[in-house]
């Protein structure tokens, strides 16, 4: 079992590892690309 399963599985699980570290980094991107958008581009639908 990886870090991912034990994680949804509500086990004990290691934050640090790869995974988590991806998921973190691809949030930030994206958190930064929407911060960046003016208010009227909010709504629109960006795929």
């Amino acid at each position: 079992m990886n870090e991912l399963e034990k994680c949804m599985a509500g086990e004990y699980y290691n934050c640090h590892d790869r995974i988590f570290l991806d998921f973190k980094a691809r949030a930030r991107e994206l958190l930064q690309e929407y911060n960046t958008l003016a208010y009227e581009q909010k709504d629109s639908d960006r795929g």
